[in-house]
């Protein structure tokens, strides 16, 4: 690090994550710091790909293990509809299902609340409930925990960060569509 070169630095604060660029001005030897100047206005900064839509959805999901999580994507990638929803059944019987409530939704993940905590790396089988026409469509995703947590408001609930797995393209622009049709008859409505 030297005098004039110049760097994107991102502050992470209470209130998100802000970035801005940044000419070094000079360094310190004796003690580790620089003393830098902002070369540009700090902006919000925003990490996700997708766009998240804030929604009130009942939803059903499943722990599936290892090899039920192998056999799934498997399907996904070559077998059809039918075998994909004669597994699901299989799941079904053999399995404990919960129920949660999502809470918001994109094209790469979505945050629910649960009355059980989960593990973190977990594979979920989620059921949103959908309308019908995206259901059909869409009517089962595989996701991976990435986090579960007490809720602030209520010790007994908790809230999980899920993102999807092996959703080919196709799926996840069904689901896109979906989330900006529903914010378009938002604004419509308001």
């Amino acid at each position: 690090m030297s005098s004039g070169d110049e760097y994107l630095l991102t502050f992470y604060t209470t209130k998100g994550l802000y970035r801005c660029r940044a000419v070094v001005l000079e360094q310190s030897m004796q003690q580790p710091t620089t003393a830098v100047k902002l070369a540009s206005e700090m902006e919000k900064y925003e990490r996700r790909r997708f766009y998240r839509m804030g929604c009130i959805i009942p939803l059903t999901y499943a722990v599936l293990t290892a090899e039920q999580k192998e056999q799934y994507a498997s399907l996904m990638e070559c077998g059809t509809e039918e075998e994909r929803l004669l597994l699901w059944e299989q799941f079904e019987e053999n399995a404990e299902f919960f129920d949660g409530t999502v809470l918001d939704i994109s094209g790469g993940g979505m945050r629910f609340n649960s009355v059980l905590p989960r593990q973190t790396g977990e594979f979920l089988l989620l059921r949103p409930d959908l309308p019908a026409q995206i259901r059909s469509e869409l009517p089962l995703l595989l996701a991976r925990l990435i986090s579960s947590q007490p809720t602030k408001s209520r010790q007994e609930v908790y809230e999980n960060r899920v993102e999807y797995i092996d959703i080919s393209a196709v799926r996840r622009k069904v689901l896109i569509c979906y989330i900006f049709q529903e914010e378009r008859k938002k604004l419509y409505r308001d």
